[in-house]
């Protein structure tokens, strides 16, 4: 019974973890399949709050329907003796939650979109440079959503985002696109905003 209960716990604290990194799970995916346009799996990165509720109450019905098959009942004894269990699955769920969302999918998600990302010639145009305070980053997965949507603004050939100073670099043509109208485009109309630095 041991046995399974601790196999029980290791599952729902996997399966919760995922649930919770679907924001910037679903992207990679849909990014390395082709299955859909890449803004519209971008789109999933702005979630990340629900995906992560989803991932909780997955891990608290699972917690709920493990002790209520093993005890017949859920209350604050049967916690309080498994314990053990209970903190290991939110353990296990919030460590793999942070490498899944901070260490594995983001380089290779920015990386993949980098890839698509249109990155148009320069020619002899003298391009200008902005530099934008963001926030409403939520993880680094966020970068890639940001960096598509400026570059798909006329005018702007470059754009980076410095993630531990939630910087952005944007390179543009002043003849084509104001500093005021990259600030105050549809990306930062939301869930992210921008201030000129």
């Amino acid at each position: 019974m041991a046995k399974v209960s601790r196999k029980s716990s290791f599952i729902s604290g996997i399966v919760s973890s995922i649930f919770a990194s679907l924001c910037c799970l679903t992207p990679l995916v849909v990014v390395l399949l082709g299955i859909g346009g890449i803004s519209v799996a971008l789109s999933f990165l702005r979630y990340r709050p629900y995906f992560l509720i989803l991932g909780f109450l997955f891990l608290g019905v699972a917690t709920y329907v493990y002790l209520k098959r093993d005890y017949g009942k859920c209350n604050m004894a049967v916690l309080r003796k498994e314990r053990t269990k209970v903190a290991f699955s939110f353990i296990l769920m919030i460590g793999i939650y942070v490498v899944l969302t901070y260490f594995i999918i983001p380089p290779l998600l920015v990386s993949n979109v980098e890839k698509i990302l249109p990155r148009p010639e320069v020619g002899n145009i003298s391009l200008s440079q902005l530099k934008l305070k963001i926030s409403g980053l939520g993880c680094t997965c966020n970068i890639a959503d940001i960096e598509y949507n400026l570059m798909q603004l006329k005018g702007i050939y470059n754009a980076s985002i410095d993630y531990p100073t939630r910087t952005a670099i944007v390179k543009y043509d002043s003849t084509q696109i104001s500093p005021n109208d990259i600030a105050n485009s549809k990306i930062f109309s939301s869930t992210y905003s921008a201030e000129i630095i």
